[in-house]
Formats: C-alpha cells, sequence, structure tokens
C-alpha cells in the first residue's frame, strides 16, 4: 500500500485519505502507515462494515423473517405470468405508483433494505 501511496505522489496526486476494509491485515497496515504518514486520514470502509452488520443480522433471530421475505419476492418474481401481475396492480391501488421486488442478496448490504420495503 505504502509503494502504490509513493508511486501516486510521484506522479503529482495529493493524498487525502486512504479507504481499506476491516480485514486484520488492513488493520496493521492503518496503524502502521498512520504513524509514517501523519497527514493521511487512513479509513475503514463504511459499505464494508454495514455489509458485516447485514451478515451478523441474516444469521441472528431475524433469520427466519428473513427467508420469508427473500422466499416471498423470489416467488413473485418467478411467477411473472400470474402473481407477479397481481402484485403489481395491488402496489399500483395502494401506493399509486409499482415497486420493483428485490431479491435479498448477503453481499448487497441495500438488498436487505430493498427486499423487506
Amino acid at each position: 500500500m505504502e509503494g502504490v501511496m509513493l508511486s501516486m505522489q510521484k506522479d503529482g496526486w495529493r493524498i487525502g485519505a486512504v479507504v481499506t476494509d476491516n480485514a486484520g491485515q488492513c488493520g496493521r497496515a492503518r496503524r502502521i502507515l498512520s504513524i509514517r504518514w501523519p497527514n493521511i486520514a487512513f479509513v475503514i470502509c463504511f459499505a464494508h462494515d454495514l455489509n458485516n452488520l447485514v451478515k451478523a443480522v441474516l444469521k441472528s433471530d431475524y433469520a427466519q423473517v428473513t427467508k420469508q421475505a427473500s422466499d416471498a419476492v423470489n416467488a413473485l418474481n418467478v411467477s411473472s405470468a400470474k402473481w407477479l401481475v397481481e402484485a403489481n396492480v395491488c402496489m399500483r391501488d395502494t401506493y399509486g405508483y409499482k415497486l420493483h421486488l428485490k431479491q435479498l442478496c448477503e453481499t448487497r448490504w441495500n438488498s436487505m433494505h430493498g427486499c423487506f420495503a
């Protein structure tokens, strides 16, 4: 990482922050480099932390509700000829517009919001 930073500075880049995931070796690199480079902020990626949070929720007491919501979305999405049409009509009648049903994906933290919404 430091080699990349040195190369970037040599090419004229001004580095203000470095973002990494929360892996152990990245934490160690952040601690070491923050001493060597005190004018640069070394931070953890917020999206990575949210992804870890979603994974923890999916394995918690919400697992049954999560599975039911995911199963409902999957069932509606594969039944495009009948039930998805009915669901779309119901959404238009209720909300005034159609919502898209999103499948739950463990590695995409925002899919939980889309699936449960």
